[in-house]
């Protein structure tokens, strides 16, 4: 998902009688990890370098590259 895919929602807290505990923590919950995911990508563009993130995503790409090539017979011998 990109931030171009996001809508950002606002609500104002006063008007928000109809949440209880139970429920803003569900939603706290379901968000918590979306939300480090962002913060993670945000710290990854402001402390690396441009061939540094595409050699990361080329690392973390390469096991499911290998995985498809294997299931279609694409491997190579050692």
């Amino acid at each position: 998902m990109y931030l171009s895919d996001m809508r950002l929602e606002t609500f104002d807290p006063s008007q928000a009688n109809f949440m209880n505990a139970e429920e803003f923590c569900s939603i706290a919950l379901a968000t918590s990890p979306h939300l480090k995911k962002l913060v993670d990508q945000i710290e990854e563009l402001k402390t690396r370098t441009g061939p540094q993130r595409l050699a990361s995503f080329l690392v973390e790409l390469a096991p499911m590259l290998e995985a498809h090539a294997s299931s279609h017979g694409l491997t190579r011998s050692r």
